[in-house]
């Protein structure tokens, strides 16, 4: 009897642990929406795992047992693949049809708000957030006009296209900030975010159009990651879906003599996904606490109803 063998080939780490972890999650093909309330999170470096637990868990720490994956794409992923999981990612990595954004209230008793663009403006979405580009110092020479033309309608274009939220009119740079004059050919490192990756890679690949003399590198690992290296000195720009924390400025000061300076590109709802099946509405920022905080009660969907 002749045995076939199928062959599967290009698929990254990132896919083959959802696919493994989405296997394990869903009983092996049991169908239904199991009532243990799966918690999907983020690997520790991860800008967004910081904004989390500072804003929603209230700088406790996340309970044991969570899923904790490496990159943005792969939490949505793994939550559309598992009908009892819960998530949180930015708003550029929401796939229709497959997972539910959940509209989120400040406290019980209150509107829940959904992660429109207009509640991530105006702030009534209670876990916005500004998506961040930092340098040592002033920016000079290529890397300051490629950041101003990240803040100007073409790079404002790409953010909202990525799926986020781009500055207001006001915001933005305008002129010759659009159309970066030619120079000598240099190579920017960029390094930091994986909520800001897609958008990143967005930015190289339509500047590399408009400007052929500048080569852009760009790598995720988290914020935590880029930040690290911005202290270093190894990289020229950092992504961060956070702050940098003082401690770190003070670092990136001692190590280097410069002070790390902020430019806000953008805006993300922090979006809390779960699967499209799930019947549940909305949720509260206690409720998402208890569910992923330590000493949090929170553990079956049935408690929510």
């Amino acid at each position: 009897m002749k045995k076939h063998i199928t062959r599967l080939r290009g698929i990254h780490l990132g896919a083959i642990a959802t696919l493994c972890a989405a296997f394990v999650l869903t009983g092996c093909g049991r169908s239904g929406v199991q009532d243990e309330i799966i918690r999907v999170s983020r690997q520790s470096s991860s800008g967004t795992y910081e904004f989390f637990r500072e804003h929603v868990l209230n700088k406790k720490d996340f309970k044991q047992g969570s899923r904790d994956m490496n990159g943005s794409k792969e939490v949505v992923e793994l939550v559309a693949s598992a009908p009892g999981a819960i998530g949180y990612s930015g708003m550029g990595y929401n796939e229709p049809g497959k997972v539910k954004m959940l509209p989120v209230s400040a406290k019980q008793g209150e509107p829940a708000v959904p992660p429109t663009v207009e509640n991530t403006l105006s702030k009534k979405y209670p876990i916005a957030r500004s998506l961040l580009l930092y340098t040592l110092g002033e920016p000079q020479g290529e890397v300051k006009k490629y950041i101003d033309w990240c803040l100007s309608d073409p790079g404002q274009k790409i953010v909202e296209a990525s799926g986020y939220v781009p500055l207001p009119a006001n915001q933005r740079l305008s002129g010759s900030a659009a159309t970066p004059a030619p120079g000598a050919k240099t190579t920017i490192q960029v390094k930091g975010s994986d909520t800001m990756v897609n958008v990143a890679q967005a930015w190289a690949e339509a500047y590399k159009k408009i400007a052929p003399h500048v080569e852009i590198e760009v790598s995720g690992g988290g914020s935590g990651q880029g930040i690290a290296a911005l202290i270093k000195g190894s990289i020229d720009i950092c992504n961060a879906s956070r702050n940098m924390k003082p401690e770190e400025i003070e670092q990136a000061k001692k190590n280097t003599g410069k002070t790390p300076k902020e430019f806000v590109v953008g805006y993300d709802a922090l979006a809390i996904y779960v699967h499209k099946d799930n019947p549940i509405q909305s949720i509260t920022i206690d409720q998402l606490a208890s569910i992923f905080a330590e000493g949090g009660s929170l553990t079956k969907w049935s408690q929510l109803k």
